[in-house]
């Protein structure tokens, strides 16, 4: 699957946690998502400083501006969702249920983690749906 395919597809099925998703389709929307992700806070910190952090005048105190605030919102429903139902599909190839991905809040659940979403998925069907 090509990058542009990977990333049109996991908008295509942006609230879709059914079915399975293949390696390339993952990992290419990841890296996608990554890079915006990155673009978006370079720009906010070059324009607002660090974090888009202000000290608030009257009392001292750091606050951060609603520009940030609305970045980070929009980069959230932009790539977080899309990536997370990525992820659950992405775990069905493998044969696992989409639950497993609470493992990775784990400290060493992690590694488990992303072994299984860089894992070869199941050949053929399995109880998630047919190979894509």
């Amino acid at each position: 699957m090509t990058p542009t395919e990977s990333i049109s597809t996991c908008y295509e099925k942006y609230f879709d946690f059914k079915g399975r998703a293949s390696r390339s389709e993952y990992w290419w929307f990841s890296l996608f998502g990554t890079l915006m992700s990155m673009f978006v806070s370079l720009c906010m910190n070059s324009y607002y400083g660090t974090a888009s952090v202000q000290i608030d005048p009257s009392t001292g105190e750091q606050t951060t501006t609603m520009a940030y605030w609305f970045a980070l919102i929009t980069n959230s429903f932009c790539f977080n969702i899309p990536a997370f139902s990525a992820s659950v599909r992405r775990y069905h190839d493998t044969g696992r249920s989409g639950w497993w991905w609470l493992l990775c809040f784990t400290g060493i659940g992690i590694f488990f983690c992303i072994y299984w979403l860089a894992k070869r998925g199941d050949v053929g069907v399995n109880k998630y749906g047919q190979t894509q």
